[in-house]
């Protein structure tokens, strides 16, 4: 094939393209949403009232301070993984992944220990106070995630689902923990997580429409 030939062909193919600006790193991507939801959250966690042993809990309670630390770590690799998972190959930097999901895991044992050593109390189903704050906890850092995420071309949408999920659910978590002085573990698992693990459910369902090309 000619050059000329070449070119044209190559003409034809760009011929309707226009230009367009670079996405940025994904580092750069993921801090704005880490600000304003730390931010966010710990507005509402303060108007909502932190409970009164907080300092005690953050400082003598080693079970409190492991979840936090580990939620936290989810989170925030989470985060990354999601920022990353907006490029279609994650910029090479596919072992990412595995972080969030074993720190996770780890959590997951954890909550599991407590249920086998301290029984599963499982309170009466309500609409407990808990909820509500959750939404208004997660309810900005959930929406800014959403435009956020689709800022890109991911090729695994379900598994942009599973991260955001993650981070949201880490933001409302540790916010739970710190305005509520119920520390049992059957009050934990259905109050404080269970309304994340619907959302994931839901995000996982519409993945792929909603993180369409």
């Amino acid at each position: 094939m000619s050059n000329k030939v070449l070119d044209n062909l190559i003409n034809d193919l760009a011929d309707d393209l226009e230009p367009v600006s670079r996405i940025s790193h994904p580092i750069l991507r993921a801090l704005p949403w880490f600000f304003v939801s730390l931010i966010y959250t710990g507005v509402v966690v303060y108007l909502v009232g932190l409970r009164p042993d907080w300092y005690a809990k953050l400082t003598q309670d080693a079970g409190f301070i492991f979840e936090i630390k580990a939620a936290s770590l989810i989170g925030l690799s989470a985060l990354l993984c999601s920022s990353f998972l907006a490029v279609p190959d994650m910029r090479g930097q596919k072992w990412m992944l595995a972080v969030p999901s074993t720190i996770l895991g780890v959590f997951s044992l954890w909550m599991l220990s407590r249920c086998i050593t301290e029984g599963v109390y499982m309170p009466q189903m309500h609409w407990d106070h808990c909820f509500t704050e959750a939404i208004l906890m997660t309810f900005v850092p959930a929406v800014f995630m959403m435009f956020m995420a689709r800022v890109g071309t991911t090729t695994r949408p379900i598994m942009m689902s599973f991260c955001n999920m993650m981070a949201i659910a880490s933001v409302g978590y540790i916010g739970l923990r710190f305005t509520c002085m119920v520390d049992t573990v059957g009050h934990a698992c259905f109050y404080h997580l269970f309304p994340f693990l619907v959302l994931g459910g839901i995000l996982g369902f519409v993945a792929r429409k909603l993180y369409s090309w």
